[in-house]
């Protein structure tokens, strides 16, 4: 009988790590488990040959670029998971560098990527996991794995001696959390028709106008998303993040074209205390400045075209701090609380 090569692939945060795992519980398996994450490009089937035992890999990373190319002798088990647990989830590797672990970009170039793989190759049979239904019926989700690629299980999922530990308690978190809803409310407007999309096929829910109702309710300005890459934070009840490194962006909505006004209170970062004054570039498409702002209220003046605008802030002076306290290794230049944008 020809032994399986299965690939193990989907976003981050979708159960792709437990599902690995959890093919120790089926016989005659060997899994890759190399490098600190126990991930390997599906390349690395290539030095596997003349198997004694069924092989399986799960995915890097970057894997959303190489998937359409999956070659067609190689078995995928694709993991899929609510996109709002998903991008509300947060991750050892990256907490020092922004609160949620998976943003937006990454979570639909995975979706893409998937797209891809199954418009170039529509004869291929994927094994669909979604994660709700592995750590809730796990024995269930084994079962169908079990029939779909002739394999037997040596220890059922829920039971195994392996120590390997299945939880439910992640499920859902943005419904009983307001912090993580309010979080899902700035994702960009660009990216829901997608996010309805994936929902659609995968039978998920979204909330009751998230998607239809975001393009009509929008006022005459908004403020639509907030990518920054040293993450959002709640500072006494109101909304803060820390400049530094790579540029602020904001999504900014606009009716018509003219002057906006941005205003928030600004703090001088422990990364660089040889002054507390701060140099912003401010870019658009068309145009850029530059400004120095003081700790304090701060009140600047962009322009702005209809539509949707992508403006940058990036703070010119460069840390001297290396590490801070608590190992946090950010650049925290300038610290942003209550940002808000009016006429």
């Amino acid at each position: 009988m020809r032994k399986l090569r299965i690939f193990i692939a989907g976003c981050g945060r979708s159960g792709t790590s437990l599902t690995r795992d959890l093919m120790n519980c089926f016989q005659d398996m060997y899994i890759l488990n190399e490098g600190p994450y126990g991930e390997s490009p599906f390349s690395r089937f290539r030095d596997f040959t003349n198997m004694e035992r069924n092989v399986v890999i799960k995915r890097t990373g970057d894997c959303w670029r190489t998937l359409p190319s999956l070659p067609d002798d190689i078995d995928l088990i694709y993991c899929v998971r609510h996109p709002f647990d998903v991008m509300t989830s947060t991750h050892p590797l990256t907490k020092h560098l922004r609160k949620y672990h998976i943003t937006p970009e990454r979570w639909s170039s995975e979706y893409h990527a998937l797209r891809e793989l199954k418009l170039t190759q529509p004869d291929r049979r994927i094994f669909f996991l979604r994660y709700e239904d592995l750590t809730h019926t796990p024995n269930i989700v084994q079962k169908k794995i079990s029939d779909h690629f002739g394999i037997r299980a040596t220890y059922p999922f829920d039971t195994n001696s392996l120590g390997i530990d299945i939880f439910t308690n992640s499920n859902g978190k943005w419904q009983r959390q307001s912090e993580l809803y309010n979080h899902l409310q700035t994702i960009p407007h660009r990216f829901r028709s997608l996010l309805n999309d994936f929902c659609i096929e995968f039978e998920y829910a979204l909330p009751e106008g998230y998607v239809v109702g975001s393009a009509i309710t929008k006022e005459d300005l908004s403020l639509l998303f907030i990518n920054n890459p040293n993450g959002l934070e709640d500072l006494k009840g109101q909304p803060f993040f820390w400049m530094g490194g790579q540029p602020t962006v904001l999504d900014i909505y606009s009716v018509s074209p003219g002057r906006v006004f941005i205003y928030f209170e600004a703090k001088a970062g422990p990364s660089n205390r040889l002054t507390t004054i701060r140099t912003i570039r401010i870019t658009s498409e068309s145009w850029n400045k530059l400004v120095r702002i003081r700790p304090g209220k701060v009140k600047l003046e962009i322009m702005v075209q209809a539509g949707e605008n992508q403006v940058a802030f990036e703070v010119i002076e460069q840390p001297i701090v290396p590490i801070l306290p608590k190992s946090d290794m950010r650049p925290l230049m300038l610290g942003v609380l209550n940002l808000q944008i009016m006429h």
